[in-house]
């Protein structure tokens, strides 16, 4: 009589040997890729922890994970990773400027461990140069040869392709005006003009909508530098530019500022200050920057001078001792010392922040 067996086992009833490893590599490969996640998760943990940010944590701040490889993925990606995996909705946060701020401040990313992956990306980089003149021209036709229906969809009617200052209102192009309303009076400025090289009709459109007091189209290389030539003869000019036409006209200003974002390399040479991103609202934060570092210099020139007079006078007329001429002096240079260390400290007024 033949036996009767069942499906995955011998006669005798027995799983095969045959039949068994298959199914002890699978919860093998499961346990292993438990373990990878949990140190995965661990490390990343704790470098978010640097930050003050806690996955799963009650803060605006904190992160909520929803997939289980965003740890690795982050770790193996880097920033890159980190950005990717939001946009496909690996994880969320309530407030992302408030935590893009903590991760930039803790430098997260110099602290981000050096994978293979990455090493074989940072070697290509330095052997082959992927910025080349046909890479430009791809980049170009592929983010931005859209055509203008695609870019009036996204920016506001001035085609302004930066931040807006959304206060009392859902409208972006009176966001983008309030914008600029607010760097002028932050800045103290008098009158803002647009130098470019764009036709009359496009220039009074965009200069209308954006609140700019005063616009010149059609304008050349040597046609901005003539008219920045004009305006210094009524004041204090600065230049922003990025472009190789802004290059003459950012040096000819007092003051020449560059875009470091989409900024061409002869237009951040030829500037006095390179920003490092397009936002114009650090415009102001620059200048404020530049009048505190020029109290401050004030303070301690007239400090010091001061003091050497008044040991000079001591020296002269009341027969001062030389102990304490050196303490006075040795003395000055401390304060002196400690007041320039201010500069470290800067931060905006509070009523730009509230304004």
């Amino acid at each position: 009589m033949p036996r009767l067996g069942f499906i995955g086992s011998n006669s005798n009833g027995m799983n095969a040997p045959s039949e068994a490893r298959p199914a002890a590599a699978l919860a093998g490969d499961a346990a292993g890729k438990r373990r990878r996640t949990a140190l995965a998760k661990s490390s990343l943990v704790e470098i978010l922890a640097s930050a003050d940010i806690r996955i799963g944590g009650g803060r605006p701040w904190d992160i909520r994970v929803h997939h289980e490889r965003f740890y690795e993925r982050v770790l193996a990606e880097g920033t890159l990773g980190f950005g990717e995996s939001y946009m496909d909705e690996w994880w969320d946060c309530d407030a992302l400027d408030a935590m893009c701020h903590r991760v930039i401040r803790a430098g997260i990313e110099e602290r981000m461990p050096l994978n293979f992956r990455m090493l074989l990306t940072m070697m290509a980089a330095a052997i082959f140069n992927f910025q080349d003149k046909r890479g430009a021209r791809r980049g170009g036709r592929q983010h931005y040869d859209l055509g203008n229906d695609f870019f009036e969809a996204m920016l506001d009617p001035a085609m302004q392709y930066s931040c807006a200052y959304f206060r009392g209102t859902e409208d972006l192009a009176v966001a983008q005006k309030l914008k600029l309303e607010l760097i002028c009076r932050k800045l103290g400025a008098k009158k803002i003009i647009m130098l470019t090289g764009d036709q009359s009709a496009v220039a009074r459109s965009i200069a209308e909508e954006a609140g700019i007091d005063e616009f010149r189209a059609e304008q050349l290389p040597a046609d901005k530098v003539q008219a920045i030539r004009q305006l210094k003869e009524e004041g204090s000019v600065i230049m922003i530019g990025d472009g190789v036409n802004d290059a003459p006209a950012l040096a000819t200003a007092h003051l020449g500022v560059a875009m470091g974002a989409a900024g061409t390399d002869i237009a951040m040479e030829t500037a006095d200050i390179v920003l490092m991103g397009d936002r114009l609202e650090n415009i102001p934060l620059l200048i404020g920057m530049a009048r505190h570092a020029k109290n401050v210099l004030t303070q301690n020139l007239i400090f010091a001078s001061g003091v050497i007079l008044v040991l000079v006078a001591g020296a002269l007329g009341f027969a001062l001792a030389l102990p304490l001429g050196v303490i006075g002096h040795e003395g000055s240079t401390v304060i002196v010392c400690l007041n320039g260390l201010r500069l470290l400290a800067y931060r905006p007024p509070k009523h730009w922040m509230a304004s």
